[in-house]
């Protein structure tokens, strides 16, 4: 009898053992997949997408109120995709005691800004973007319509972060003008009808912005000219 608790005891200890050591593993892949920066798959564009919805507290269509909920509207270039960061990483537990580790993917960005709207930015800045692929790089997450590409020129409405970075959270933030390759100059850029339009109607947007949905006073970026 001593025999058989003896072993049942060493087979609990064994298992204490393993579950142990399947935790730490599974904490340190959590702390490794938040500090490490990624490079983009090179096969993004042929993985399914899965559309986030975000929720407003205004009418996204309504551009008045958009320029007066953001910290900063200007237009960009798109100098370089910096890589994929996880925010947010944490283990959920599907089939106890293997668990999975969900996070939040945030693609990074070198961009130059061309043209200062809402608020004075330098002219080289980082920003963020909440979309990316996911972690098991399975599926595209995107909150934001598609993943930014190099020499793309947009016209970005951006809040910052606590620690003051620009974050672009919805396809709304980030508006497609065009590209605009090293040859070219913004200003002969900037002289296209459709271009020239659009830019006018933002910065009217922000003439005339509705700040009424404005969370919290603006929190200046670290890029702040000023």
């Amino acid at each position: 009898m001593k025999r058989f608790f003896k072993a049942i005891f060493l087979i609990a200890l064994v298992l204490a053992g393993v579950l142990f050591g399947i935790r730490v593993y599974q904490q340190w892949q959590v702390k490794t997949l938040s500090e490490t920066v990624y490079e983009l798959p090179e096969n993004y564009e042929e993985l399914p997408i899965a559309n986030i919805i975000v929720d407003y507290v205004f009418d996204p269509n309504d551009l008045n109120a958009h320029a007066g909920f953001v910290d900063y509207i200007f237009v960009g270039r798109v100098e370089e995709v910096t890589g994929v960061t996880y925010a947010d990483a944490r283990l959920f537990y599907h089939d106890f005691p293997i668990a999975k580790i969900d996070a939040f993917p945030e693609t990074g960005y070198k961009v130059t800004v061309l043209e200062n709207i809402k608020g004075v930015l330098q002219k080289d800045i980082t920003i963020k973007q909440g979309s990316g692929p996911s972690v098991n790089g399975k599926q595209m997450e995107l909150v934001t319509g598609e993943i930014m590409k190099e020499n793309d020129v947009r016209i970005f409405l951006m809040n910052t972060d606590e620690s003051g970075e620009l974050y672009v959270s919805s396809n709304h933030g980030a508006v497609m003008l065009g590209k605009l390759s090293d040859t070219e100059s913004y200003s002969e850029f900037r002289e296209d009808e459709h271009v020239k339009e659009t830019i006018d109607k933002y910065i009217d947007a922000f003439e005339n912005q509705d700040e009424r949905h404005k969370i919290g006073e603006t929190v200046k970026s670290i890029y702040n000219e000023n």
